[in-house]
């Protein structure tokens, strides 16, 4: 018999933290998903210019998606989203990406935010700070 009370699994845990909250009448990130956010757009930005070129879009979603985007996916987001004027995506445009996302399929955010970090570590970079 299953016991009801079992433990619940990390990923349960993650996906009750809040991602979202209301800042100035519209949902945004919290301070702690955005800083998260941040770090895994810098940690992908191998040249350290401030953008991702295809080669780092494709190494980010590979990651995520298990495959490079095709061109037409690729087209979608720099037709889509903030960049720059060499249609590299910007901080912003991976804030925006994001925003959809979570908007729509909190759980798929989650998943990607575990293929950069193990359950414990992405718990911790998640949980409220204390005030």
């Amino acid at each position: 018999m299953e016991n009801i009370f079992q433990k619940k699994t990390a990923k349960e845990t993650l996906l009750e933290l809040d991602l979202l909250v209301e800042k100035d009448g519209d949902e945004w990130f919290t301070e702690e998903c955005e800083e998260l956010l941040r770090e895994l757009f810098e940690k992908y930005d191998t040249d350290k210019d401030g953008y991702w070129n295809n080669d780092e879009i494709n190494v980010y979603f590979s990651k995520t998606n298990g495959k490079k985007l095709t061109p037409e996916e690729y087209k979608e987001i720099i037709d889509s989203f903030d960049v720059n004027d060499r249609e590299e995506l910007t901080l912003k445009g991976f804030f925006e990406i994001y925003h959809l996302q979570t908007l729509n399929y909190k759980e798929e955010t989650i998943d990607d935010f575990l293929k950069n970090y193990d359950e414990k570590t992405l718990l911790e970079k998640l949980q409220p700070k204390k005030k």
